[in-house]
C-alpha cells in the first residue's frame, strides 16, 4: 500500500505540533516524576512529626504527674500519718488531672485516701477497701518501681481511668487515678482542624480518639493493620476504608498507647492533585498554542520551498531561468545544489548520448506501446542491418521490414513489455540477408514514458562454430567410450586379484588363530604333566605301602604298622587331591577359553574371571621366561559380550609384548588393568615396561602383515587380529601410546553390552 502523501505545509504543521506536544509531555512527566516523590516524602515526614508531637505532649503530662507522686512517696516515712493523709487530700484537690490518691498496704488495704471535692462523700467507702486484686497494685508491688496502667478501673467511681502506682516506703504503695478524659483532652487540644487525621489506640488496638473520617470510637480494633505488625516501615503507607494514607506512628512507653496520624497519599492528597492539575493545564495551553502558531510558522517555512519546487519543474521542462534565493542559508544551499545538479544532469545526458551512439554493441530504443515506435538507434545497429538512422527513427515495428515472421515479432514485443527478454531470433538486413541475433531487452522510464532498449549481438558465426564443435565432441566421445571399455576390463582383472589377496589374508588370519590355539594346547598339556605326575607318584607310593602292609598282616599286625599305613594314606590322598584339583582347574580354564575362542559365543561374564582364565592358559608360556604377568581387575565389572574375541585380543597383545617388548632382558612386567570411565564404558589396558615402539611405527602396528621380525617368527597379524576383534566384534576402540625406553600402553574402551553384529542382525 503506497504511503500517504502530505502537503508540505501540513507536514510541517504536524511536525511542529507533535514536537511541541512531545516536549511538553516529556517535561510534564519529568516534573511529575521528580516532584511527586518529594511531595510523598514530605507527607510521610509530616505524618510522623505530628504523631511524635502528640506522643511528646502526653509524655510531658505524665512526667509531671510522676514527678509530683515521687515527691509525695518520698515524704511518706517522714511525716505522721495524719499529716501525710492531709497532704494526699491537698495533692488530689490541687493537682489538675488527678482524681484520687490511695495509700495501700502490702496486703492491698487502703489506709489513706486523697479525693477531689466532688468525691468527699465516698471517703468512708474507699478507706478499708481491698485493692489486692488490682493488676496495677500487684505489678507495682512485684517490681518495686512506678508502673502506669493502660486503662484502669477506678475503685472510687467504677469508671475507666489511667492509673499510676509507685512504692511508698518499704511496705506501702501509692496509687493515683487520672481521669481518662484529662489525658485525652490534652491530645484534643493539640488537634487542629487542618492537622492530619489522628487516631489514639490503646494497647489492644481499640480506638480512644479519632479525628476526621475513621473507625467509630470504641467499636473498632485496628491492631491488624500492617503498620502495627512486626517489621512494618515507620512511617508507612496504608489503605483504610478504600483510601490510601501516609501513617505516622508514635508510641507511649508509659501507657503503651499508639498515636497514629494519617495524611492522604497519592491522588487523594491536595498537593499532588494540584501538581498534576498544573501539569495538565500547562499541557493543554501548549496544545492550544501549537495549533494556533504552527500553521503560521509552516507557511513562513514552506514559501521559499514552493518557489524552489516551481523552478525545478520549469528546469525539468526545459525552461532555463534564474534559481530563487532567500534569507534562509540552508534553502540557498539547496538551491545551489539543485542548480548544480541540473547542470550535471544535462552533462550526463549529453555523455549518455555520446556513449550510446559510439557503443560497438548494436542498440535501438523503442516506445513500450502501442506501435513500438523507434526513438533512437546507434551507429553499430545501422552498420549491422544496413538501415540509415533517419529511415528508422519515428518508424513503427510494422514499417521496418526486419522480421521474417510477423507472429514471432508480436510475441517477442509482448514478452518484452512484461519482463526482460534474452533470446536468439532471426532478423533480416536491409539487403534481405538473414542473420541470427541474440536480443536482450530492458524497460526504463524517461519523461513519463515507458521505453525499451534493445541490445543486439550477431551470433551467426558463433553458432556455426558451435555446430562444428559438437561434431568434434561426438567423435571424442566415441574414442573415450572405447578407452573406457579397455579400462573396465583392466579393473575387473585387478578386482579379481584383490579378491584373491583378501581370501589369502583371511586364511592367514585363521591360520594365525589356530596356531595361537595350538600353542595354548601345548602349553596347557605341559602344565598338566606336573600335577598329574605328582598325583600318579603319590598313588604308586601308596600302592607299594599297601603291599608292605599286607605282608605285615601275615606276619602279625602291629599298631605301629597300621598308624604308618594311615599316615601314608592321608599324605598320598592330600598330594593326589591337591594335584588333581590343580589339573582340573587347568582343564576347566582351558576348556572355557577353547570354547570361547572356537565358538565366539556371546554370554554375560565377569571380566576378572575371563582375564584370570586367559592368564592361566598363558602361564606355561610365561613360566619359561623371566617375565611377570599381573592383573588388576575389579571383581564387580561384568560384560554382556564375546569372551572368545576378547581373550584372543588379550592373548595376542601379551604374546606381542613377550616377543617384542623385552628384547631378551632378564626382567619385565606385563600388567592387565580395568576400570569404569566417565562415559559408562569399560577401560581395559595392557601395558609393559619394555623398550617401547618407535614413533614412526605407531601408526602402522595394527596394519596386517606389519612386523619388525619378518622371518624371525613374526607374521604381522597378531595386533591386526586384536584390532579387528575390538573394533568389529566387541564394538569398542583400541589405541596405543609408547615412549622409547619406558614401555608401551594399549588402551581398550569397551561398552558393557556389545552391539549385535550386522550378520546376526
Amino acid at each position: 500500500m503506497p504511503a500517504r502523501e502530505w502537503k508540505l505545509r501540513s507536514f510541517i504543521t504536524a511536525i511542529m505540533v507533535i514536537t511541541t506536544l512531545i516536549t511538553v509531555l516529556l517535561v510534564g512527566i519529568a516534573v511529575l516524576l521528580l516532584r511527586l516523590p518529594v511531595i510523598e516524602r514530605e507527607n510521610q515526614r509530616e505524618a510522623q512529626l505530628h504523631a511524635d508531637e502528640y506522643a511528646a505532649h502526653v509524655r510531658f503530662m505524665l512526667g509531671a504527674l510522676e514527678s509530683r507522686l515521687e515527691v509525695l512517696a518520698r515524704t511518706h516515712n517522714r511525716l505522721p500519718d495524719a499529716q501525710f493523709e492531709a497532704l494526699l487530700e491537698q495533692m488530689a484537690q490541687g493537682t489538675p488531672g488527678i482524681q484520687a490518691l490511695y495509700l495501700v498496704t502490702r496486703s492491698g488495704m487502703v489506709i489513706a485516701a486523697g479525693l477531689s471535692r466532688s468525691a468527699e462523700a465516698q471517703r468512708r467507702d474507699i478507706l478499708g477497701s481491698d485493692l489486692s486484686a488490682t493488676p496495677l497494685f500487684r505489678s507495682a508491688l512485684e517490681v518495686r518501681e512506678r508502673r502506669w496502667s493502660d486503662l484502669h478501673l477506678s475503685a472510687l467511681s467504677g469508671h475507666v481511668t489511667v492509673g499510676l502506682a509507685m512504692p511508698a516506703g518499704t511496705g506501702h504503695v501509692l496509687i493515683a487515678e487520672v481521669p481518662l478524659g484529662a489525658v485525652l483532652d490534652t491530645v484534643r487540644m493539640l488537634a487542629r482542624e487542618q492537622a492530619p487525621q489522628l487516631w489514639v489506640l490503646d494497647s489492644r488496638g481499640e480506638v480512644l480518639i479519632e479525628t476526621g473520617d475513621g473507625p467509630r470510637r470504641g467499636r473498632a480494633n485496628l491492631s491488624g493493620l500492617p503498620i502495627f505488625q512486626a517489621g512494618a516501615p515507620d512511617p508507612a503507607r496504608i489503605e483504610f476504608a478504600g483510601r490510601h494514607y501516609h501513617a505516622g506512628v508514635a508510641h507511649s512507653d508509659a501507657l503503651e498507647w499508639r498515636f497514629v496520624t494519617l495524611v492522604p497519599a497519592g491522588r487523594e492528597n491536595p498537593r499532588i492533585r494540584n501538581t498534576v492539575l498544573a501539569v495538565a493545564m500547562a499541557f493543554g495551553i501548549a496544545i492550544l498554542a501549537s495549533f494556533l502558531l504552527s500553521p503560521l510558522w509552516a507557511r513562513q517555512l514552506a514559501a521559499p520551498l514552493d518557489r524552489i519546487v516551481r523552478q525545478a519543474r520549469d528546469t525539468a521542462l526545459g525552461v532555463d531561468s534564474r534559481w530563487p534565493r532567500g534569507r534562509i542559508a540552508e534553502l540557498n544551499t539547496l538551491t545551489s545544489d539543485l542548480e548544480t545538479m541540473a547542470g550535471v544532469m544535462r552533462e550526463r545526458e549529453q555523455r549518455f548520448s555520446a556513449i550510446f551512439n559510439s557503443s560497438p554493441s548494436p542498440m535501438v530504443v523503442t516506445e513500450h506501446a502501442p506501435r513500438h515506435v523507434c526513438s533512437d538507434t546507434n551507429a553499430a545497429w545501422c552498420a549491422l542491418f544496413g538501415w540509415p538512422r533517419d529511415a528508422v527513427i519515428g518508424a513503427s515495428g510494422d514499417e521496418v521490414d526486419m522480421w521474417p515472421s510477423t507472429a514471432e515479432r508480436d510475441a517477442l514485443f509482448a514478452r518484452a513489455a512484461r519482463e526482460p527478454v534474452r533470446e536468439e531470433v532471426w532478423l533480416k538486413r536491409a539487403d534481405g540477408r538473414s542473420v541470427l541475433c541474440r536480443v536482450s531487452t530492458r524497460r526504463f522510464e524517461a519523461g513519463g514514458r515507458e521505453m525499451i532498449v534493445w541490445s543486439i549481438e550477431d551470433v551467426t558465426s558463433m553458432r556455426q562454430m558451435e555446430r562444428e564443435l559438437r561434431t568434434l565432441n561426438t567423435e571424442l566421445e566415441a574414442r573415450v567410450a572405447h578407452r573406457t571399455e579397455a579400462l573396465a576390463t583392466s579393473n575387473r582383472s585387478l578386482q579379481h586379484a584383490l579378491d584373491e589377496l583378501e581370501r589369502t589374508q583371511h586364511e592367514l588370519v585363521r591360520s594365525e588363530k589356530m596356531a595361537a590355539l595350538g600353542s595354548l594346547v601345548a602349553g596347557v598339556a605341559h602344565e598338566l604333566n606336573t600335577p598329574i605326575g605328582n598325583a600318579l607318584m603319590a598313588v604308586s607310593t601308596l600302592h607299594g605301602q599297601a603291599g608292605e602292609f599286607r605282608t605285615a598282616m601275615q606276619a602279625g599286625l602291629r599298631r605301629t604298622d597300621l598308624h604308618a599305613l594311615l599316615a601314608s594314606v592321608d599324605q598320598a590322598s592330600e598330594i593326589s587331591q591337591r594335584n588333581l584339583e590343580r589339573a582340573a582347574e587347568l582343564v576347566t580354564s582351558f576348556k572355557q577359553v577353547a570354547v570361547d575362542q572356537a565358538s565366539s559365543q556371546r554370554r554375560r561374564f565377569s571380566l576378572a574371571e575371563v582375564v584370570d582364565e586367559i592368564a592361566l592358559t598363558l602361564l606355561p608360556s610365561i613360566k619359561r621366561t623371566p617375565y611377570v604377568l599381573d592383573t588388576d581387575i575389579p571383581a564387580d565389572i561384568e560384560l554382556d559380550s564375546y569372551p572368545g574375541p576378547l581373550g584372543q585380543a588379550l592373548a595376542n597383545m601379551i604374546n606381542n609384548a613377550l616377543l617384542h617388548a623385552f628384547d631378551e632382558r632378564d626382567h619385565g612386567r606385563i600388567l592387565i588393568a580395568a576400570r569404569r570411565d566417565a562415559e559408562d564404558m569399560i577401560g581395559l589396558s595392557v601395558s609393559d615396561d619394555g623398550k617401547g615402539i618407535p614413533a614412526e611405527d605407531l601408526d602402522r602396528i595394527f596394519d596386517p602383515f606389519f612386523t619388525t621380525r619378518m622371518g624371525q617368527g613374526g607374521t604381522g597379524l597378531g595386533l591386526h587380529i586384536a584390532y579387528n576383534a575390538v573394533q568389529n566384534v566387541l564394538g569398542g576402540t583400541i589405541s596405543v601410546r609408547s615412549v622409547m625406553g619406558i614401555g608401551t600402553h594399549f588402551e581398550i574402551h569397551l561398552p558393557p553390552v556389545a552391539p549385535v553384529p550386522a550378520a546376526a542382525a
